[in-house]
């Protein structure tokens, strides 16, 4: 095992001298080191006081996911499942992303979702009219229990505001004083 490692260490350093940080040595290290995140970005919308989410997990992991909660298998990419996946990514998202804001859980209705590339697209919107929040409570538990190594990125946006944080299995909620 050390030889493997050290060999593909040198492989990365030989490269790396000719080569700056490049998309082809990008793409040396990821396969070396394969990484596992997903991005969550909610959004107060100021004008129609709802929350608006989006979240972009890779298709391949969230397929893994939702097989392993299911007897049926996903296809995110084929539009003839189209009805099966709708069902299938909305009640593994909803019951892994949790939002409550001056302590009320705030329920999320499923929009849909869409691929992009190597990813998955999961769109919500909050069922309630929110006024402007002073406080957020986000709990994001995706694909923890099937990627030890699961990193959640969360952005909140409020008008000029922005947050971001990084969840992961073991620490899996934020909770954000809001201006």
């Amino acid at each position: 095992m050390t030889v493997k490692i050290t060999k593909i260490y040198e492989l990365v350093r030989s490269i790396y001298k000719i080569l700056p940080m490049s998309a082809l040595l990008q793409a040396i290290l990821v396969l070396i080191h394969p990484f596992y995140v997903s991005v969550t970005k909610i959004n107060h919308n100021e004008v129609s006081r709802h929350l608006e989410i989006s979240c972009k997990i890779f298709t391949d992991d969230l397929e893994k996911a939702l097989k392993k909660d299911s007897e049926q298998k996903p296809d995110l990419k084929n539009q003839a499942s189209l009805d099966l996946n709708d069902k299938l990514i909305q009640e593994y998202l909803i019951n892994k992303l949790k939002i409550t804001i001056q302590q009320k859980n705030i329920e999320l209705e499923y929009l849909g979702f869409e691929n992009e590339e190597e990813a998955t697209i999961i769109y919500f919107e909050s069922k309630q009219i929110i006024p402007t929040p002073l406080e957020i409570n986000v709990v994001n538990n995706f694909l923890t229990e099937i990627i030890p190594d699961q990193l959640n990125i969360v952005h909140y946006y409020q008008g000029n505001f922005h947050k971001t944080y990084q969840l992961s299995r073991k620490e899996n909620t934020i909770n954000w004083k809001l201006p």
